[in-house]
């Protein structure tokens, strides 16, 4: 058996592949529809926030026989939108407010994907090969597409922070 204990032992060729996909698809969204209409509001807070891991593994060995293959491969794919908006009107008229309109969009977002292969004790041909690929399209948006009076302050932040990774490591011996 292999090092690590999963994968394949053989006599003659030994195959073994590992692959694991992980797909994260996440939208996170707060906002003013076109069509709202604002009464008796004082002051607006709009807070979107998003917080997604996807971690990602694969590992495969072989041991013994003439042949060892042990391919491993990993994908992490990663789709994150997180949004404040207020979105314009078919008549285009403004917000008014009394007070204050703050719109805020928080994402975090880390990825990471590792593969590991390992084949040992083939007498006449050992492959190891191995494959991490981490894709991460993330985006963090804080929008108006309408006018806005207000007696207090208007402000529209987004902050985002994607962390993302990709190891991979093989041996024939």
């Amino acid at each position: 058996r292999p090092a690590s204990g999963a994968g394949v032992a053989s006599t003659s060729v030994g195959v073994g592949a590992a692959v694991a996909l992980d797909i994260v698809s996440d939208t996170t969204s707060v906002g003013i529809a076109g069509t709202a209409v604002i009464a008796g509001a004082p002051s607006l807070m709009l807070t979107a926030t998003a917080v997604d891991v996807a971690a990602t593994t694969a590992t495969m060995g072989a041991s013994g026989g003439k042949v060892g293959l042990a391919p491993a491969v990993s994908i992490t794919l990663t789709t994150v939108d997180t949004s404040a908006h207020v979105d314009v009107d078919s008549l285009n008229t403004a917000i008014a407010l009394p007070g204050s309109l703050t719109a805020v969009a928080v994402q975090t977002t880390t990825a990471t994907s590792t593969s590991g292969s390992v084949v040992t004790g083939a007498s006449s041909a050992a492959v190891g090969l191995s494959l991490a690929l981490t894709i991460a399209n993330d985006r963090v948006t804080a929008t108006t597409s309408r006018s806005i009076t207000a007696q207090g302050a208007v402000s529209f932040s987004s902050i985002g922070a994607v962390v993302t990774s990709a190891a991979a490591t093989a041996s024939a011996f």
